[in-house]
């Protein structure tokens, strides 16, 4: 039901924006679109959907997330662990990738900053993060799901769309931010779709962090 509801219409319109704003911040600081034989990690990658948005040149792609079973097939250059990994624990060595993404993850996690530490710890010195964050529960996202998501999930049969929501996103924007920045690393944000505006008015941000 997810795949049809995030994947379709309005909907899935913004969500396509949501993924192709991600790839924005890998031309800043030392990681470059150009740069050859990266090592990438996705952690909570659902069914891959991000994928194909990124613009790195990378020899693997490393897909992770707490429910294996709806992740793609491997290939040569995509990496599958098929093991339940939660984000806030991950088997791999310090320092093993150039870069990691998570897309609408942080705000489901009950402690985020737990999560912040472990993904900092897998980072490569200069490497990078790039981690998508709702302006929840800003004036504009309130607005969209009154007008959009709500009534979509009850078409779909989920009339009890927003107690599912709030259970479903633990953390508020200005919580994420500020656990972003206390990780001490050098951190960038950019609003969508209005930069210029505050978080209030928006209806997400990408913080981009740079090791």
């Amino acid at each position: 039901m997810y795949q049809d509801f995030i994947g379709t219409g309005f909907v899935g319109f913004v969500a396509k924006l949501t993924h192709l704003s991600m790839e924005f911040g890998c031309g800043r600081g030392g990681l470059k679109r150009s740069n050859s034989g990266l090592r990438i990690i996705e952690v909570g990658a659902g069914n891959g959907q991000h994928l194909k948005y990124t613009k790195n040149d990378y020899t693997e792609y490393v897909m992770t997330d707490i429910r294996p079973t709806i992740l793609p097939a491997s290939s040569k250059k995509v990496i599958v662990d098929l093991r339940s990994i939660s984000a806030e624990n991950l088997p791999y060595d310090d320092a093993s990738f150039d870069r990691l993404i998570a897309t609408c993850l942080i705000a489901h996690l009950p402690r985020p900053q737990d999560a912040l530490l472990e993904w900092n710890r897998v980072l490569k010195q200069n490497g990078c993060m790039d981690v998508y964050v709702p302006c929840e529960p800003g004036f504009m996202l309130r607005i969209l799901q009154r007008l959009v998501t709500n009534p979509k999930k009850k078409k779909q049969g989920l009339h009890n769309s927003k107690l599912l929501h709030y259970r479903d996103h633990l953390q508020s924007y200005p919580r994420i931010k500020t656990e972003l920045k206390a990780l001490g690393i050098e951190t960038s944000v950019k609003r969508y779709p209005f930069p210029f505006l505050t978080w209030n008015f928006n209806l997400w941000a990408v913080f981009h962090l740079q090791k």
